[in-house]
């Protein structure tokens, strides 16, 4: 299964509180568990990956050829979390307007050069850690009454070509409005096809009423935009993201 980062932005999760019987699991319940339970998130953590090869390890095998050598390490590529060693170094805003963020102040030149510069800052205290570099856009920006402005294609795709020649990452982000946030997140879709994009809703500005009320994504409604945007990917063979 491929899987691209969906982003939700100022996302917060409440912990819940389970009352009731506690039991032991026992050795044969886990394994079944174990056996039942989906790879996703877990495949993302390093420990999970780590397990998975020891008992692969144990297992006949046998050697691979060049070929599906090269498919197996291109597959693993595509589908480890850019997150696992990494950290994202990210300047927002609108081409179009000042007043929205950095990237409507200088051209893309001038804010990959700046963007390095602070990368290299991040860097030299990561710990080790790589500075991923990006550009994170506002596609959809929210109007008066929730109505929706949406980025012109040619300056989308101007931006996403250049970070694509330059090792840098695409966010683009729809603040949503008074519009169904499926319907949103459908109309971003087909740029998933640059390898360097990714996802984002930005449930804030989910409101007919901004600056006025903060809006919100229901669990249903951000699990059925995970889903429709999985079956997309696979539909398309769109790998998951990363550089």
């Amino acid at each position: 299964m491929f899987w691209r980062q969906l982003l939700i932005c100022f996302l917060f999760l409440l912990p819940c509180y389970i009352c009731g019987q506690v039991r032991t699991v026992t050795s044969n319940e886990q394994d079944a568990l174990t056996k039942s339970s989906p790879l996703f998130p877990d495949i993302y953590y390093s420990d999970t990956i780590n397990e998975i090869k020891l008992k692969e390890a144990g297992e006949p095998y046998w050697v691979h050829t060049q070929d599906e050598l090269n498919a197996l390490l291109q597959f693993n590529s595509g589908n480890t979390s850019l997150l696992l060693n990494n950290d994202i170094l990210a300047f927002y805003g609108h081409p179009n307007s000042r007043n929205m963020g950095i990237l409507g102040r200088y051209s893309i030149e001038e804010l990959d050069k700046k963007l390095t510069e602070v990368a290299k800052e991040y860097e030299a205290i990561s710990g080790g850690r790589k500075i991923i570099k990006a550009f994170y856009l506002i596609y959809g920006t929210v109007w008066p009454q929730g109505e929706i402005g949406i980025l012109r294609d040619d300056i989308l795709k101007r931006y996403i070509e250049y970070a694509l020649e330059n090792d840098i990452l695409i966010f683009i982000d729809h603040q949503i409005g008074r519009y169904d946030p499926i319907d949103s997140l459908k109309r971003m879709l087909p740029w998933l096809k640059y390898p360097n994009v990714h996802l984002a809703l930005d449930p804030e500005w989910r409101t007919s009423r901004p600056m006025l009320e903060i809006g919100s994504l229901s669990a249903e409604e951000l699990n059925t935009a995970q889903r429709v945007m999985e079956e997309f990917m696979i539909e398309n063979q769109i790998r998951g993201g990363g550089i």
